[in-house]
């Protein structure tokens, strides 16, 4: 988010008459942003581990890797754009554009869904059913746009050992992993991890983790179908939507240990992941930009 907001403001005085106008300010605009602040959180109370059942959550992109997963994956299925520019090969053309032209029709709805959100009244208190019912819209973008890959057939044919590769070779946030590697071998925590992701392949976040000592870590996601290891292109949505992630939350949460009492954590990186944050007993935003903020003020009082 550093690197876009850098981006966008040294190309602020070329905006004009750009075809990546709308890029530009967008990533340019005080809104954007990131907020770099220290927060100190209170805990209500002692909590005492041996009667406590200590689980923690967390979002996948931008957490514990510095790039979205369907960025990695979709650029494993096409072609440089300065290659596509280059060959006659139609199939390789028309395999960029299609790329393109999904990426730009669900930035517009989720772009659009913001600005909706940002205009709602600001709430008082905490507006969680109104909230609930915002993310639906918010669901909706992210199945169509699932849907639009699988018609388009854009991941038909990557291997499975290549995802596998890719995920090994993923840069990762040193911190994160320092992080839930001591939660993992501190045994007095006895701490129950999951990841929540939207990530298309489970399995490039199952390799992910144990490159970086991470082993373990229950991950929940979506799923690519193969067949003799090959990808049919076809999605198998588990985790696909905000309402589908916080469901999975309750979900595990519900399973936990009877004989403890249930201490939750959530670390998430979006305001796809309030309903999460506010589910949790501790909720943690990292690295939220302002339009994050100005979306939790309004809609969480």
């Amino acid at each position: 988010m550093r690197l876009y907001a850098y981006i966008g403001n040294e190309l602020k005085g070329f905006s004009d008459h750009n075809r990546y106008k709308k890029w530009i300010e967008n990533y340019s605009s005080d809104n954007f942003q990131p907020l770099i602040q220290k927060a100190v959180v209170p805990l209500p109370g002692e909590h005492n581990l041996e009667e406590c059942q200590l689980m923690i959550f967390s979002d996948f992109d931008f957490v514990f890797v510095g790039d979205h997963s369907y960025s990695i994956l979709a650029g494993m299925a096409t072609t440089p754009e300065s290659d596509v520019i280059q060959t006659e090969n139609p199939i390789l053309r028309r395999n960029f554009n299609s790329w393109r032209a999904i990426y730009d029709k669900y930035s517009e709805g989720y772009m659009q869904c913001i600005e909706n959100m940002l205009a709602t009244e600001k709430a008082e208190n905490l507006n969680h059913k109104g909230l609930r019912k915002a993310l639906e819209k918010i669901s909706d973008i992210e199945k169509e746009a699932n849907l639009r890959v699988i018609q388009f057939g854009g991941l038909k044919g990557l291997k499975l050992e290549d995802i596998k590769l890719a995920g090994e070779r993923s840069i990762c946030h040193d911190v994160c992993f320092e992080f839930f590697q001591t939660v993992i071998k501190k045994e007095s925590l006895n701490a129950d991890v999951h990841v929540l992701s939207y990530c298309w392949c489970g399995d490039l976040i199952r390799s992910t983790l144990p490159a970086g000592g991470l082993n373990g870590i229950k991950v929940h996601a979506n799923e690519l179908e193969f067949e003799e290891s090959v990808c049919t292109g076809k999605i198998l949505g588990k985790v696909v939507s905000p309402i589908d992630k916080v469901e999975a939350f309750a979900k595990i949460c519900g399973k936990g240990n009877d004989k403890k009492k249930l201490l939750s954590v959530y670390i998430g990186d979006s305001f796809k992941d309030l309903l999460c944050l506010l589910e949790a007993d501790i909720g943690i935003m990292v690295d939220p930009c302002q339009k994050v903020i100005d979306l939790a003020v309004s809609w969480c009082g």
